[in-house]
């Protein structure tokens, strides 16, 4: 019995629309190695810092731009956090693996650095009005569409399409306390915490996470292990790695966006968006995915369901520029016979 995993793409099926992983391509010479080839799919990093630091390019396409500078330095041609134009010189080393160049990208650079190559990256879609960053409140953004694509050989049932909120970090300097940070939950609490770290009561360090509306501690954590809850990952939703550096004297901070809630899925109706669905604080954001005339949440094998997303712009409360995490959940389906 083989097991399919459903595939995100944006408007249609195509390599270079797939987005649930990155896709990159080798613009000018060599930068990114690809294991043969000028483009392809890239990895998530495992410490899930993926930030909204993209431009857009007019086609709901978030991509970041590379450029070689010298054998030592790559610069990332990017945006701040409010949409404005910006650029960041990252130390690398060619042949390594780095993760600083896209946040929550892994990247694995090409054996031979030669300046002026380039290559862009695009590792997610902009769920907003035609090629702007901001969206008026009261108008709704661009109807984005969305094909789920299954390329096995077995069908799925309970197929659904979710939004949740995402998570991403800053440490106050390079090798700081932090190593990761997920969200473990849809709908963990938006919020941003202000982390300090100092000698754990019995061993390891202790972390204190002051937000807004709680602050929450983890004592006795080991430097360089894992999966860490804040607290009580049960109820806040969240998790962290520690680094092996474990000093108690660096700081970091966490950041829990809430722009998922601003966002609305509908199914596709003959090609155009169903009943939109918002946001629910208990279940998140999510819609069944079925074929037109059915209802069995399949998808079978070689064949594609549409989907829509688009920003709301009915929001009462204010939005930061932020991210949400759009991903598929789905369960094997297979006939057994005796």
């Amino acid at each position: 019995m083989a097991f399919a995993n459903l595939q995100i793409f944006l408007t249609s099926v195509t390599a270079a629309n797939q987005r649930d992983y990155p896709w990159a391509q080798n613009t000018v010479g060599t930068l990114i190695n690809f294991g043969g080839g000028s483009s392809g799919l890239l990895a998530w990093a495992d410490d899930d810092n993926r930030k909204s630091w993209a431009r857009i390019d007019g086609s709901n396409f978030a991509y970041y731009e590379l450029e070689v500078l010298n054998s030592t330095h790559i610069r990332v041609y990017r945006v701040t956090e409010l949409g404005e134009a910006t650029t960041e010189d990252v130390t690398v080393a060619a042949g390594a693996t780095v993760t600083t160049l896209v946040h929550g990208v892994s990247i694995t650079l090409a054996g031979t650095l030669t300046p002026g190559d380039k290559a862009s990256v695009w590792p997610a879609i902009f769920a907003l009005s035609g090629n702007n960053f901001y969206v008026i409140r009261g108008v709704a953004g661009s109807n984005v569409k969305l094909a789920i694509y299954n390329p096995g050989d077995v069908s799925h049932y309970l197929a659904e399409l979710r939004l949740g909120r995402a998570t991403w970090f800053t440490n106050s300097a390079a090798a700081g306390p932090l190593a990761g940070v997920r969200a473990v939950l849809d709908t963990v609490v938006a919020d941003v915490y202000a982390v300090t770290i100092e000698a754990g009561t019995n061993s390891g360090l202790k972390f204190t996470f002051t937000g807004t509306y709680n602050t929450y501690t983890a004592d006795d954590v080991a430097t360089g292990s894992t999966d860490n809850p804040l607290d009580d990952s049960a109820t806040t939703g969240i998790t962290f790695d520690v680094t092996a550096l474990g000093s108690t004297i660096q700081t970091a901070t966490i950041y829990v966006s809430d722009l998922a809630d601003g966002l609305e899925l509908a199914p596709d109706n003959a090609g155009t968006p169903g009943t939109w669905v918002s946001w629910n604080n208990s279940t998140g954001l999510q819609i069944p995915l079925n074929r037109a005339g059915y209802s069995d949440q399949l998808i079978p094998a070689a064949q594609t369901i549409y989907a829509w997303v688009r920003w709301n712009g009915d929001v009462s409360h204010p939005m930061g520029r932020g991210l949400a995490r759009l991903y598929m959940r789905s369960h094997e389906s297979a006939l057994i016979t005796t």
